[in-house]
């Protein structure tokens, strides 16, 4: 048998085996030749001493193997298909004589890796092509994998709308790692991804979730690999359009009519060669084109019901393919990303107060692939990637209908990179050995109240002329500067991440292979590594003012060992582990460089209160001097309208005034610092299973997967004590108390995951192909996000009392598709996914249990995600409930506040609830001549309309996420019995959402009202059904 080498998450593959006669006997010396079928390129080896051969870093695609030894028939297998990151095995068994034998090894066939210990899978051209993705979502294809779930982008962050997170072991989406032809492809600012690129565009997408190969980089919770399509020596493209409307879909909400909306989809991609066997060239645009509206429901614009909502993207992408030599391949490939939408509205909020949000991406990638001999080939990369963000004001008609507030926001990311990789083949050993290099540069402006934004006493009429003769409350006022990376030349961040690695895949024996290696990575300018800490924040941090220092110790050792027990080939048994950083993103930077860098260098406000006796005179840069005083307008009673004039040249004055000597935080006293003992988080990673070859082309794959995760990090949201919950306040640097909190960013969290993972996969054979996949899991977490821009915090400075279950923790994901090819060119495939709930923090509405600062502590007796996990039910919840009020409502904390009371929940009320979708697809082939074809598609997601209810299910008004309504007093005539449960002045029971008057009929709201509602996003899986029609052409 043959053992293969690993390539787990490199942009190629390989073809590898053992060959032997008649006999069994082994034969060396002979020859093997790997023939491309699309391009016509080969690549050549012979068998050592074992009969081993072994021919590494293939481009994806189909292949004809020929193996010619003397005294031998030759042996040839005309379909041998190599997939990104994996090894096609071919044992060749040599007979006697002059003739050749054909041995036909069919496009589908599928083998069990007797040589790796990743765990993951690779995802074919044919479930890319023929599966229902809705919205054509590229990184939907990863949730076919064990354990994987897909994120909207902008539940990280509002510049990410549109984008896609992939969570990957219940971990937040943002931290996956993803590379398109072995380039990263990764927002290194708030996470996610840079480029979106069509379905069109994809010749293989691999994801590995467990023991990532070290060539992978920064995977601590797994790694996605694209491999874009290239031209052939055969002219190849198609054209398509897909269209879905209001029309043909279910309400998306519990509101009696449906939201206008209409999507188009529409594109095409065409390749082939410019030159026979030597250039080639592929081409593909797709264009989306939505229309859609957002409801809205204002008290000052009865009329104005809905407002548009508009979405467009268009993506490209050109690659060339050169045979230079028989030695050299070279690639060129250029993509682009345009999309733009209105959005951030709706509700009270009008169409003013959102924003455009605009981002357009530009990649060009080029590589340099060379076989320096039959046993060293080397890959050359480079790639510069060219992201930017707009937030943007909407446009003049969406301004007409309220007073805007919004300011434009620019996030300008642009990488550099250089990747190397080199493999090498002796005797048993499979070397490889790289070295990655990005060079990255982001710069981010946000004009915060670049506009004064004013409160006014609200008016008893509802129109504009009545708001501007109110007196104003307060008003927030910028200095127009917009820096959010101040104290640097061009107000910019840089930073370059060298990384190395080395691995050798060594075989033991021939049915024994064990790989072992280590990566490091180290990062020149992660943080704000230039900027020590000021001098007010010294007595809060381990190393007092010393700037955050480069962590340079970064090794991540790794190994794996796979066994074929039997030396068929029919079954390995598999053991990996290793440790895996992860990435440390550049929002860290622009939050804490605000409080670091010298007062007004930045993007600064500052609030005037109207009354305030001594809040008009300001100095702006702090040296002593007034530089306009804003009395006059802040005169109790002074209208909105005479109050502007006023505020506006203040605002002039302020705009043009130099930055101060004096850190930011030492004049404001209350800011944001990274503590300077700040590690890079990094996972232990551990997995033990088996692969075993069933029959219809099949293999099953299971395995356990464990991973913790260190040094993750938190916010201590009060490091100075200013609160007394958390002690004695401490003494500042400037020798006084504490006036307000300071947050000190730190690693101490961390997480574990346990997972049991299953798969079965049957590729393409008899018409049909299947695939399963099934994780039994549970992740434990001191943190929401693990790389410290979400709160997560629920308890200050106790890291073991936020420790509870993550927000994407799910018991039992089950994912399921097929693809069957039907009589008379009829094709059905189809996607099944079936999610147990998520759970949710039991909270005490707003109160401050323990006086640490924190509002909405939890219910006593509970941890972080106990509600759906602990507390599985109404009655447990209840009995928490009364326990609360029976031993602490109504005391007092330690900031002297009153505790309230807390109300219990009505039977109605259900969580923990599944989440279940059923995507089907339809389409006919007509066939016209040759390879010339009409295919008709129609498409529902989720056929059986299932709610998939955002948030416990209960009373349909807002979502309940587990905050307790509660009562800071009983109301006249209510009691609470012993065992903690309030009664009305009836004796009844009080519940949440539902009261009681004396005379026993229910009035609703009285004590908070909740429910549940249906997912909103714009794409993806469980959304509500929807139906989409298309049509495809294809030469």
């Amino acid at each position: 048998m043959g053992i293969a080498p690993a390539f787990a998450q490199a942009p190629v593959g390989g073809i590898s085996g053992v060959v032997t006669d008649s006999t069994g006997a082994l034969v060396r010396g002979a020859n093997v030749t790997a023939t491309s079928v699309s391009t016509g390129a080969t690549r050549a080896a012979s068998s050592d001493d074992n009969g081993y051969f072994v021919i590494p870093t293939l481009k994806p695609g189909e292949y004809l193997l020929k193996i010619t030894a003397k005294g031998f028939a030759d042996f040839v297998t005309p379909h041998v298909v190599v997939e990104v990151g994996q090894t096609a095995r071919v044992d060749a068994s040599m007979a006697v004589g002059a003739v050749s034998e054909n041995v036909d090894v069919t496009a589908g066939t599928i083998a069990v890796d007797t040589a790796q210990s990743t765990v993951g899978g690779v995802v074919n051209l044919t479930q890319i092509e023929q599966l229902p993705l809705n919205g054509r979502n590229y990184l939907e294809l990863a949730r076919l994998q064990p354990g994987v779930e897909i994120q909207e982008g902008r539940s990280f962050d509002p510049t990410k709308s549109r984008y896609t997170g992939v969570s990957m072991g219940s971990r937040n989406g943002r931290e996956a790692r993803i590379t398109i032809d072995g380039i990263d492809a990764v927002d290194e600012h708030v996470g996610t991804t840079t480029l979106n690129i069509s379905q069109d565009g994809i010749q293989e997408f691999q994801v590995s979730t467990s023991s990532s190969d070290p060539s992978a980089g920064l995977s601590a919770t797994g790694a996605i690999n694209i491999i874009t399509k290239r031209g052939s020596n055969d002219l190849r493209g198609s054209g398509f359009l897909f269209a879905r409307g209001a029309d043909y879909a279910a309400r998306p909400s519990f509101a009696p009519t449906k939201p206008d909306f209409d999507r188009k989809q529409f594109g095409a991609n065409v390749g082939g060669p410019a030159l026979r066997d030597r250039l080639f060239w592929f081409g593909n645009i797709e264009k989306t084109k939505e229309n859609s509206a957002i409801g809205i429901s204002t008290p000052y614009f009865p009329s104005l019901t809905s407002y548009k909502a508009p979405f467009d993207l268009l993506s490209s992408t050109l690659r060339s393919d050169w045979r230079v030599s028989q030695k050299h391949d070279v690639f060129v490939r250029w993509s682009r990303d345009d999309n733009s939408s209105l959005g951030n509205f709706g509700g009270n909020r009008l169409p003013s107060s959102g924003n455009i949000n605009s981002n357009t991406t530009n990649q060009l990638a080029g590589g340099l692939d060379t076989v320096l001999t039959s046993t060293l080939t080397n890959s050359f990369r480079a790639a510069v990637t060219d992201f930017k963000n707009r937030v943007l004001r909407p446009d003049a008609a969406a301004q007409e209908v309220g007073i805007p507030g919004l300011e434009n926001i620019r996030t300008f990311e642009l990488f550099g990179q250089f990747r190397d990789d080199l493999t090498y083949s002796a005797g048993r050993h499979f070397v490889r050995g790289g070295v990655d290099i990005v060079r990255y540069r982001v710069r981010v402006t946000n004009f915060v109240n670049g506009f004064p934004s004013f409160n006014v006493v609200s008016p008893t009429s509802r129109n504009i002329a009545d708001i501007a003769n109110q007196p104003f409350i307060n008003v927030t006022v910028g200095n127009k500067n917009g820096k959010r990376i101040p104290g640097t030349p061009d107000n910019a961040h840089r930073n370059t991440r060298i990384s190395g690695y080395v691995e050798d895949t060594w075989r033991m024996r021939p049915n024994l292979t064990v790989n072992f290696g280590a990566r490091y990575e180290v990062d020149t300018h992660p943080l704000n590594n230039d900027l020590d800490k000021p001098a007010l924040v010294g007595p809060l941090l381990p190393h007092g003012t010393g700037a955050t220092p480069i962590d340079r110790n970064n090794v991540a050792p790794h190994g794996g060992v796979a066994w074929d027990p039997w030396g068929n080939g029919k079954t390995s048994i598999r053991v990996g582990a290793g440790i895996y950083y992860t990435l440390r993103i550049s929002n860290l930077v622009t939050n804490e460089r605000a409080s670091i860098a010298p007062f007004n260098s930045g993007n600064d406000t500052i609030t005037l209160t109207a009354g305030s006796a001594t809040g008009g005179p300001q100095d702006f840069n702090r040296d002593g001097a007034v530089d306009f005083d804003f009395s006059p307008a802040l005169v109790n009673g002074t209208r909105l309208r005479d109050a502007v004039p006023i505020v506006l040249a203040g605002q002039t004055v302020y705009v043009a005034a130099p930055s101060s000597t004096l850190r930011t935080l030492d004049v404001t006293r209350t800011g944001l610092v990274i503590s300077n003992d700040l590690q890079t988080p990094y996972s232990k990673q551990f997995n033990a299973g088996f692969q075993r070859e069933l029959p219809l082309n099949s293999v099953i794959d299971v395995n356990y997967v464990r991973s913790r995760t260190e040094h993750e990090f938190m916010r201590d949201l009060d490091a100075a004590n200013f609160f007394p919950g958390n002690g004695a306040p401490i003494v500042l640097g400037d020798g006084r108390a504490p006036t307000n909190t300071i947050t000190v960013i730190t690693s101490n969290g961390y997480s574990a995951y346990n997972a049991l993972t299953m798969k079965v996969d049957k590729r393409m054979s008899h018409h049909y192909q299947l695939s399963a996949g099934y994780a039994l899991s549970k992740l434990e977490t001191t943190t929401a996000d693990g790389l410290g821009l979400g709160g997560g915090t629920l308890v200050n400075r106790d890291v073991q009392a936020n420790f509870g279950y993550a927000p994407l923790d799910r018991r039992h994901r089950l994912t399921f598709n097929g693809i069957v090819a039907l009589p008379k060119g009829f094709r059905v495939s189809a996607i099944a996914t079936i999610y147990s709930g998520v759970p949710n923090s039991i909270l005490v509405g707003s109160a401050d249990l323990n006086g640490d600062g924190i509002s909405g502590d939890l219910l006593p007796g509970t941890r972080r995600g106990s509600m759906g996990r602990d507390v599985n039910d109404v009655a447990a919840l209840n009995a928490a409930i009364r326990n609360y009020n029976r031993t602490v409502a109504g005391t007092s904390n330690p900031r002297g506040q009153r505790m309230p009371f807390a109300v219990e929940m009505p039977d109605s009320v259900r969580f923990d609830d599944s989440f279940i979708s059923h995507d089907l697809q339809l389409s006919y082939t007509l066939k016209v001549h040759g390879a010339l074809t009409v295919e008709a598609t129609a498409q529902v997601f989720n056929v059986f309309n299932i709610s998939n209810l955002v948030g416990p299910a209960g009373l349909p008004s807002s979502p309940y996420s587990g905050t307790l309504p509660t009562l800071g007093t009983l109301p006249a005539g209510f009691t609470m019995t012993p065992d903690g449960s309030l009664r009305d002045a009836s004796g009844n029971p009080v519940l949440a959402g539902v009261s009681r008057l004396p005379n026993g009929n229910l009035i609703s709201t009285s004590f908070g009202s909740f429910g549940a509602v249906r997912p909103s996003l714009p794409t993806g899986t469980g959304l509500p059904r929807a139906a989409q029609f298309g049509l495809r052409v294809t030469f």
